[in-house]
């Protein structure tokens, strides 16, 4: 074989062992950010939106459960101001592989109605945020990761790691994240469709009960038209919260 054909596979072989090094590394990663937070069973907190869009900025305030397992995960969410929201609850189950379940109790009707699975790509109470977001957020999704390399973020360096979604999964096709190399913490988080769709940048984190933990995100559109800011205060973990807590009777209690 001719010098320059060996030389040509060698260098082919070189890429292709670095691609395949690179992809391991950013499942690795990945798998680190996941087991960053793999001891939380649940958790409570206060949560803070604050829309800032064309109509001036307005403020929801909510109390936040949620309760972890391998088979899945139970988030109920009762909002407290504005009074016109007040009392309102929202329930979710997630299971992988399976459709999410979702339902919403309305104090003023004085009832709870189920929503359809499609209700998770639309906007949260008119935030930034899709209930879809909400898995995003916590990286409960599959995809094919690629490490992009490093950047300085912050006080330390992130990796850089571009995901490609599965077909028709979520509303989005792929992700670019940059992750902090100290907390395994995300630093901001960009969603694509074709185009460019949102950014999302943590804006605070600290280390709660020994666990790293997101304080403050900003999520802004492309066009910049609307910026939603969410701050998580009061966070407490592994309160043994109950599994009847998060069924659909509770929903209709007036206190959580």
């Amino acid at each position: 074989m001719a010098r320059s054909s060996l030389a040509g596979l060698t260098i082919v072989g070189l890429v292709m062992a670095a691609s395949c090094a690179s992809a391991e590394t950013a499942s690795e990663i990945m798998e680190r950010v996941k087991g960053a937070t793999e001891q939380i069973t649940d958790m409570r907190m206060r949560v803070t939106l604050r829309l800032d869009g064309p109509s001036g900025e307005r403020v929801r305030s909510l109390r936040g459960f949620e309760k972890r397992s391998p088979e899945e995960r139970k988030i109920l969410w009762v909002f407290e101001k504005p009074a016109d929201l007040a009392g309102t609850s929202f329930l979710a189950w997630q299971r992988p592989g399976l459709p999410d379940l979702m339902w919403v109790y309305f104090p003023a009707q004085r009832r709870v109605r189920q929503l359809p699975p499609q209700l998770r790509r639309e906007q949260f109470q008119g935030s930034g945020f899709t209930y879809e977001d909400l898995m995003l957020f916590h990286f409960d999704y599959e995809g094919e990761h690629r490490l992009q390399g490093e950047e300085p973020c912050s006080d330390t360096r992130c990796f850089v790691i571009q995901t490609e979604l599965k077909d028709g999964a979520f509303a989005y096709r792929r992700l670019r994240s940059w992750i902090r190399d100290t907390t395994f913490l995300p630093e901001r988080i960009e969603f694509f469709g074709d185009d460019l769709v949102k950014v999302m940048k943590v804006k605070r984190s600290a280390t709660v009960q020994g666990i790293p933990t997101v304080l403050e995100a900003e999520m802004e559109s492309a066009d910049h038209s609307s910026r939603t800011t969410v701050e998580f205060g009061e966070v407490a973990y592994n309160t043994g919260l109950a599994e009847t807590f998060f069924t659909v009777a509770q929903l209709t209690q007036s206190e959580k």
